[in-house]
């Protein structure tokens, strides 16, 4: 009787062991489910936040799409302008990304640019429009301004002085304007570029032209002629009474060296060089070309000195594409409210993908087949030439009146 008591209660106690077991197991398995559950909870905020930021910075992206064109672009009669897509945007080659359209009543709206050319049956002004879009047609970005043809005409002779870098030491440029002038241009300064006188010099910056800076590559390495000693800075002044030129028009084409991502440095210079000209000659119209941007990666990349050295180390083209871009944004906004200061928007109508020269090369060492390669990263063909003079002259045509 005892061994069948004690063996019920064995069971009992043996019943209510599994029965702790598996309320303990169940409990077990609610918390590592609830504990499962809060995981869940905290990836989904994790990866709920991480599509929040990416988000934010995919719009952030869209919304840094900067544009630039200038006030008024001015096509001469007779003259072919182009703007182009990768040229007028902070975000450079990248827009091919992107969609994008030009609107306007003349012109053709192509693929990479705008062409224009002008006319005497279309001279007036016409709104422009660039806009951007993104995959699922929403506007993201847009510029507007105005397209003016005008007369292929200066009602003078006029005296033009150079003050630039190596990128006004090709005489295609004089050249050009030259002819599109009907040699209503006399170009005037101590240097001689074919016979083409300017105040050009390879390798010289804005602060060159503002510090006693000696020019290496002429015999004697004279001192540059801006400079005076006895006031030890830039005086247009001492430079007009020494060299005996007295010009009626000043072009300053700067900005290649020097130029870097933060645009203040390089772009002030400039500014400084044109307010020391406008304190001593008040009135004297001064045209800003915007310098122009560089070759495309491999011609940037392979270009090299007479020691087969690169020339550009380390350089690549979206970064200098941005030290242009922002230079170029930099000085229109600092010389908006400047009288008789004129931007020449050579930067964006001057086709960076195509006016280098080139030469052809194999692709790979053993293969047959064959690549253009820009020879240069900065100094374009005669063609880049001939894009430049052709926006230096438009502009010219567009504002003389203004004088």
């Amino acid at each position: 009787m005892n061994k069948k008591i004690r063996m019920k209660k064995a069971q009992r106690v043996a019943l209510y062991v599994t029965f702790v077991l598996i309320i303990g197991l169940l409990v077990y398995e609610f918390f590592k489910i609830n504990s499962l559950n809060h995981a869940l909870a905290a990836l989904k905020t994790q990866l709920d936040t991480s599509y929040e930021e990416t988000n934010a910075k995919i719009d952030a992206y869209q919304d840094n799409i900067s544009i630039y064109l200038p006030d008024v672009i001015y096509v001469a009669s007779g003259v072919t302008t182009e703007l182009y897509d990768s040229q007028i945007t902070s975000i450079g080659e990248q827009i091919d990304t992107y969609n994008v359209t030009w609107v306007c009543d003349i012109g053709k709206n192509m693929e990479r640019k705008f062409s224009i050319t002008g006319t005497d049956e279309l001279i007036g002004e016409y709104p422009l429009e660039f806009d951007v879009y993104d995959n699922k047609m929403n506007l993201i970005a847009t510029k507007s301004t105005v397209l003016s043809i005008v007369n292929n005409s200066l009602p003078q002779k006029i005296s033009w002085l150079t003050i630039g870098d190596s990128l006004s030491s090709d005489a295609n440029t004089y050249l050009h304007m030259a002819q599109l002038s009907g040699d209503n241009i006399e170009f005037v300064g101590t240097r001689d570029i074919d016979g083409y006188k300017c105040e050009a010099r390879a390798g010289f910056s804005a602060a060159d032209y503002l510090t006693e800076t000696h020019f290496e590559y002429e015999s004697g390495e004279p001192l540059q002629p801006f400079f005076n000693k006895e006031t030890n800075q830039f005086d247009w002044n001492y430079y007009k009474t020494t060299t005996g030129c007295d010009p009626d028009v000043v072009e300053i084409f700067l900005g290649t060296n020097g130029a870097d991502v933060d645009p203040t440095p390089n772009g002030d210079d400039i500014i400084k060089i044109i307010d020391l000209i406008r304190e001593a000659d008040p009135d004297i119209p001064i045209y800003m070309v915007n310098t122009i941007y560089m070759s495309n990666q491999d011609g940037i990349g392979s270009w090299q000195n007479s020691h087969d050295l690169a020339v550009l180390p380390g350089r690549y083209k979206y970064e200098e594409d941005t030290k242009i871009f922002n230079l170029m944004v930099y000085l229109a906004e600092h010389l908006a409210d400047y009288n008789k200061v004129y931007i020449v928007p050579a930067a964006i109508s001057h086709d960076s993908e195509n006016d280098f020269n080139t030469d052809t090369q194999a692709a790979s060492p053993y293969t047959t087949a064959s690549e253009e390669v820009p020879d240069n990263g900065i100094h374009p063909g005669v063609a880049g030439y001939k894009q430049i003079a052709d926006s230096i002259y438009s502009t010219l045509c567009g504002t003389i009146h203004e004088w």
